[in-house]
């Protein structure tokens, strides 16, 4: 969108009321502060994990089902289109939303925003990117169209069965630094999915939607594995 470019969007809840949440959430005690054990959050798997008669949230949280309202994060809008975390919509509601974008040039990601499952809904998927451009922007002649890379990046622990292997499943635990970090939903994702045309510049926006952490990002390999003859970066942001 183009600064000043005023938007409705119709956000609507599609997941179907029989839905549950696509991971199991659960919690593990810390190590004890004078071991050398790794912090049990950021590792794969339910090894150590509370049971449901020490944690009753656990049991809970598998009939948890989808009420959504979505939260641009860092637009400037009115306080009723800014996903208040009550205004929640179940299976099958719909709510408009009006957004100005009167700001200057940036990338925002936008994610689910509900009260107490905010998290949860996050790690399930319901989260993307929206870019505001203006002309300071074009004056700066990045590179654009086929040569810029909007990146949203997530943490995620997979779950790991009796063997040590993955399940296909997720985790989530409170305060994880996944071990695997997906870009636009894809674990080591390459330039293949971009289209990306010479030359050899491109211009990335980075959003991290993760649970903390500091993310250490260069470009991504090209298809021919060659490296990049030169890049443009814009700074990360991390939410």
């Amino acid at each position: 969108m183009q600064r000043g470019e005023a938007v409705t969007v119709a956000w609507k809840n599609e997941i179907s009321a029989s839905h549950k949440l696509p991971f199991e959430v659960i919690k593990v005690p810390n190590p004890d502060a004078t071991t050398t054990l790794p912090v049990p959050e950021n590792e794969p798997g339910r090894d150590n994990a509370l049971s449901d008669a020490q944690d009753p949230a656990r049991a809970q949280l598998r009939d948890l089902r989808a009420t959504l309202v979505t939260h641009l994060h860092g637009a400037r809008v009115q306080a009723d289109y800014d996903g208040w975390p009550d205004n929640t919509a179940v299976s099958g509601q719909v709510a408009h939303y009006l957004y100005p974008n009167d700001q200057a040039a940036t990338m925002l990601w936008y994610h689910d925003h509900a009260m107490h499952v905010t998290r949860l809904n996050v790690s399930a998927g319901l989260a993307g990117a929206w870019l505001v451009r203006d002309a300071e922007e074009q004056r700066l002649n990045l590179p654009s169209g086929r040569h810029e890379l909007p990146l949203v990046i997530q943490d995620r622990n997979l779950d790991l069965d009796g063997n040590g292997q993955f399940t296909g499943a997720m985790l989530l635990i409170e305060h994880h630094f996944g071990r695997t970090s997906p870009v636009r939903g894809h674990g080591g994702p390459s330039a293949d999915g971009f289209n990306i045309a010479p030359p050899a510049w491109a211009a990335d926006r980075r959003s991290s939607p993760g649970c903390g952490g500091t993310d250490h990002a260069g470009p991504p390999p090209r298809p021919s594995g060659t490296p990049w003859s030169g890049r443009a970066r814009s700074p990360s942001r991390r939410s």
